[in-house]
């Protein structure tokens, strides 16, 4: 038995004569204890035949074990929050932050700094950027985390891991699907983001996006439109399938 695999709820654990029952795993010193006949001790007999059948709804009872934790859920409402505003008004919005006017002008002021030009620059498109995409990240990455087995980490802690081992070698490795879904979205609505260069970048910077719109409706060249537009799906295609193939193989390497 793993040393730290469950909390007790009654009894105690002692190693030579020292209580270490409230002793996190990865403070106990020990990896691996031997129990006669198999029981845990701090179980009854009852409660040691129906630990296997229990073991088999530790996913649900955890999910809502960690929803319990209201600002777990107080965060996720926050970060959701902006995909009920419209990308333009949320784009407008930032363009009144970023201004020589804006709130963020004014703060460096208060400090004796600035005014700086945020706005019509990369640094505006790629925060606004930012603040849209967000969520398209989270959610894949929050969806994989409740599927994730507590009790792993909390093996890996009592098989003497750092935290940042676990981290690294056990959590990661299984949010990669989250992960590899939500890096795709991504970058996919990012490379075609229209709305954002257009209204925070101006005329001057260009995306793949707005060359389209000017060569079919400012310069009327539509060849030109049509070849930019069908090279930026190619080139999205070609990036995606690479980044899927390469992380799918790490993420089969890593679970053997």
């Amino acid at each position: 038995m793993i040393a730290g695999f469950l909390e007790t709820t009654r009894g105690r654990i002692t190693l030579d004569g020292r209580d270490i029952t409230h002793m996190k795993p990865n403070k106990r010193g020990l990896g691996v204890v031997f129990q006669s006949y198999a029981l845990f001790p701090h179980m009854s007999v009852a409660d040691n035949v129906g630990f296997g059948l229990e073991m088999r709804n530790v996913d649900q009872v955890e999910r809502k074990e960690r929803m319990r934790d209201p600002y777990r859920s107080m965060f996720l409402l926050v970060i959701l929050a902006p995909l009920l505003v419209s990308v333009v008004v949320r784009a407008f919005g930032w363009s009144m932050l970023l201004n020589s006017n804006g709130l963020v002008n004014q703060a460096f002021s208060l400090v004796g700094l600035g005014p700086y030009k945020l706005e019509y620059t990369t640094f505006a498109i790629v925060i606004a950027l930012v603040h849209v995409m967000l969520p398209f990240m989270v959610i894949p990455v929050w969806t994989a985390l409740q599927k994730l087995d507590p009790q792993t980490e909390n093996a890996a802690l009592s098989l003497m891991a750092s935290p940042a081992t676990t981290l690294r070698r056990i959590v990661l490795p299984q949010l990669t699907p989250g992960i590899l879904s939500g890096s795709l979205m991504v970058f996919g609505l990012s490379a075609s983001a229209f709305a954002i260069p257009g209204l925070l970048g101006g005329r001057r910077l260009k995306v793949a996006a707005t060359a389209v719109y000017d060569e079919f409706l400012g310069s009327l060249n539509w060849p030109l439109g049509a070849t930019i537009a069908l090279l930026l799906l190619v080139a999205n295609l070609i990036v995606m399938l690479t980044y899927y193939r390469v992380l799918e193989r790490r993420y089969a390497r890593s679970l053997g």
